[in-house]
């Protein structure tokens, strides 16, 4: 039986490239926020199931807009978007 995957933030930048790295024709965007100078807007909010993150959104929120970038796992981006805190709206 497999532990239930949970929502928190994501700090190891290693973590997150390995999620990514994945669906790269996808998650083009995400993935270049992780470079400087844009990293400083990014967070990264992941389902972590069993040790491995399935699942994240990205908050990209500079001065001047917002924008959300899910990638992984549907059900678990789901879940993201319902239990994370402080996501903008």
């Amino acid at each position: 039986m497999s532990e239930n995957p949970f929502v928190r933030e994501l700090e190891d930048d290693d973590q997150i490239l390995a999620l990514l790295s994945t669906q790269r024709s996808w998650s083009a965007y995400a993935l270049c926020d992780l470079e400087a100078p844009h990293r400083q807007y990014a967070r990264y909010i992941g389902a972590v199931r069993n040790g491995r993150v399935t699942a994240l959104v990205l908050a990209y929120c500079p001065p001047s807009f917002t924008s959300l970038q899910p990638c992984g796992d549907p059900g678990d981006v789901s879940m993201i978007l319902s239990q994370a805190p402080r996501l903008p709206v």
